[in-house]
């Protein structure tokens, strides 16, 4: 009888363990539907050119990585300091096997008007009327935020940004073609860019919370580069365990604008009450000597990994 009883116990075990087993299958082996997706795979040509506006262009190759996306619908919004333009729409794709080219000249035309917050049509000194492409002048800043109609299994989606996780739609290592910014570039000076800056975006909240919210810019070794003086503020954290104060380099392309940092030291994690020792960041981004205006993308590393990518944007005083 005893030995009986092992034997079904035996038996039970088994049949408990494929169970588990089938039911894990059907739990965590499902086919998931993809959603409609655009990715910009390379972008080519990264900002239009202020110095041939007239036959500038932003261009990227794109990919629709499931083939399930009927039409891609471009919009934008144009910033100049405090002037906005409404989110208007540029062009609609549908052809995706060619290179996404978007002109200034339809940008011109789909933006009618940027307007301050106290926009009064009878105060010329609340807008500015953009009529064609000599209209965007260096340092616009040219937000998109799309639209992709597809099928997710089989039901057609009309889907933006605000239909994404907030992280994969603000990560740019996403590449994601739902929502992506450019600018109208302008020659870069290191000597324009000299002085005083506000830290205008930081949302990762590197800037120590005791230093202040302003930063020094000063000219680099070579006429292609500026050096941001202690740029998280250790210096004015105290007490400080840092090896600071850190300066960034940063290197810009003199005809685009278009920043590059490379790795570097930059923060002392003992001064955020960690123990991982001496940080570095890296990136890309963009300078404006013609507006003052420094928008970059850091990866934040430690020898035990990366904190991510964080935005980190500084505007003249």
């Amino acid at each position: 009888m005893k030995k009986m009883k092992k034997i079904l116990y035996s038996f039970l075990c088994l049949g408990l363990m494929f169970g588990m087993s089938s039911c894990e299958d059907e739990l965590f082996y499902q086919t998931v539907p993809n959603g409609p997706m655009v990715l910009l795979d390379n972008v080519v040509v990264a900002v239009f050119n202020a110095a041939d506006i007239t036959n500038a262009t932003y261009e990227a190759d794109i990919r629709v990585p499931a083939n399930n996306v009927q039409s891609y619908k471009l919009f934008a919004r144009v910033t100049r300091g405090s002037f906005v333009s409404d989110l208007s729409e540029v062009k609609t794709i549908t052809d995706f096997s060619s290179r996404m080219v978007i002109t200034a000249a339809e940008l011109a035309n789909a933006i009618d008007t940027l307007k301050r917050s106290n926009y009064n049509p009878a105060d010329p000194a609340t807008y500015v009327l953009v009529d064609g492409s000599d209209d965007l002048l260096p340092g616009d800043r040219i937000d998109f935020d799309n639209q992709v109609t597809g099928t997710i299994g089989g039901r057609s989606v009309t889907l933006t940004s605000a239909d994404q996780d907030a992280d994969l739609a603000t990560n740019p290592n996403q590449r994601s073609g739902y929502r992506f910014t450019t600018f109208v570039s302008c020659p870069f000076t290191a000597a324009d860019m000299v002085g005083t800056y506000s830290v205008v975006a930081d949302p990762g909240e590197w800037t120590l919370p005791d230093a202040s919210i302003t930063v020094s810019v000063e000219a680099g070794a070579s006429a292609n580069q500026i050096i941001i003086k202690d740029m998280f503020g250790h210096a004015a954290f105290t007490p400080s365990t840092s090896d600071g104060p850190f300066d960034v380099i940063v290197t810009v392309n003199a005809t685009t604008g278009q920043a590059t940092v490379a790795r570097q030291n930059a923060f002392d994690t003992a001064n955020y009450n960690l123990a991982f020792g001496i940080g570095t960041v890296d990136g890309s981004g963009f300078a404006f000597s013609c507006t003052g205006g420094i928008n970059l993308n850091l990866t934040f590393r430690v020898a035990a990994g990366s904190f991510g990518t964080f935005a980190y944007n500084l505007q003249k005083n």
